[in-house]
């Protein structure tokens, strides 16, 4: 079931505080689902250098401003735990205007795409417009995936039926990095009561929290227990399951703000697989 905005109640104005240490143990305690929980630590010399390499538009800095060294740990973060090779195929999930798929192929050399819901429907060049639920691509197109920030705006089942998507359109081993991973103590939905919020609904059982000025009409953000129903537990059938918990972000900036990310790995068809259950 979902709340239509219309009959909703905020429960909280502004975002909702939580203590990333207890989210850690709630998610090493989550039952009935196979999942990493590990430590990351950003190399800060490592990323200084990435920065001056990737070479990011004086324009991407600006619409970011202070937030801009936040989104280029996010792309850094995600490159090394998805260890990008000059063999990949690779597709960037909700990228809008986002350079990422420029640099990654700038230092890679590799094939790659950008998708976005606001892209005119169908690929053009290396644009892919249309939702990620359908990629028009055969399976097993993609050996990698990124989503920045992404993820949490999915509405209704969107999330769920991305989850399955990847699994058909990334190959054996392949991976997808979903970057920051918003899970926190409150299971909740995010909103601007200022954006046009026409047909939006909110999830059932989520708490409301209005942000005005956040620019977004809706943002899910999971506590452990809603990260497993909605994503863990459908990607398991798919995929190993890795969540990374950024340990010193403002060693980066004081402005990060990023916690966890959630890596999948598609599983290689073992004999199982090749007898057609994967």
């Amino acid at each position: 079931m979902s709340v239509p905005v219309e009959a909703a109640v905020a429960t909280f104005q502004g975002y909702p505080p939580s203590d990333a240490e207890r989210v850690r143990a709630r998610l090493q305690a989550l039952q009935d689902v196979e999942v990493e929980v590990k430590p990351y630590r950003v190399d800060v010399a490592a990323f200084r250098r990435y920065v001056e390499r990737a070479r990011y538009p004086r324009s991407y800095r600006q619409n970011f401003g202070d937030l801009f060294v936040e989104k280029a740990l996010e792309h850094f973060v995600s490159i090394e735990l998805l260890g990008f090779d000059t063999k990949d195929r690779f597709i960037d999930i909700a990228s809008c205007s986002s350079p990422f798929p420029e640099i990654v192929e700038s230092f890679y050399g590799i094939p790659n795409y950008r998708q976005d819901l606001s892209f005119p429907e169908g690929v053009v060049g290396k644009q892919v417009g249309g939702s990620a639920e359908k990629l028009p691509f055969p399976d097993g197109s993609f050996s990698k995936m990124t989503l920045h920030c992404s993820l949490e705006h999915f509405e209704g089942d969107a999330d769920r039926n991305f989850i399955e998507e990847a699994a058909r359109a990334l190959k054996p081993g392949g991976a997808v990095c979903v970057i920051p991973l918003y899970v926190t103590e409150t299971f909740h939905n995010l909103t601007d009561p200022g954006e046009n919020r026409t047909g939006l609904f909110f999830d059932d059982g989520a708490a409301v929290a209005e942000v005005r000025g956040w620019r977004n009409r809706f943002g899910r953000n999971y506590d452990p227990e809603r990260l497993a129903e909605r994503v863990l537990r459908p990607a398991s059938r798919h995929f190993t399951t890795t969540i990374h918990v950024i340990e010193n972000e403002k060693e980066a900036d004081p402005v990060c703000y990023v916690k966890f990310a959630l890596v999948l790995r598609r599983k290689r068809p073992g004999l199982l697989g090749r007898l057609g259950f994967s």
